[in-house]
């Protein structure tokens, strides 16, 4: 059992499923959509364990998906809810 634990923990950080905390985000940059992704309302830039990144309007974020190393959804979920 312990064995199985490890491995799963062992995919998620090689496949970067893990959410990186950033510095904590401006709620009011963005907003929630009715499918629960995430869209900055302004130009919004991000501090991540990759680097500085700068995100526009027009981008959505899914719970799940990692961008530069962040799961910016689940972040914000947490974050801003």
């Amino acid at each position: 059992m312990i064995r199985k634990a490890l491995l799963i923990s062992c995919l998620f950080a090689a496949t970067g499923a893990y959410a990186q905390t950033p510095a904590p985000l401006n709620c009011a940059a963005f907003r929630h959509n009715e499918d629960g992704s995430w869209t900055p309302l302004e130009q919004v830039q991000i501090q991540g364990p990759n680097g500085s990144v700068q995100i526009g309007p027009g981008v959505a974020f899914r719970p799940g998906v990692a961008f530069m190393g962040v799961d910016l959804a689940t972040v914000l979920n947490a974050q801003c809810k």
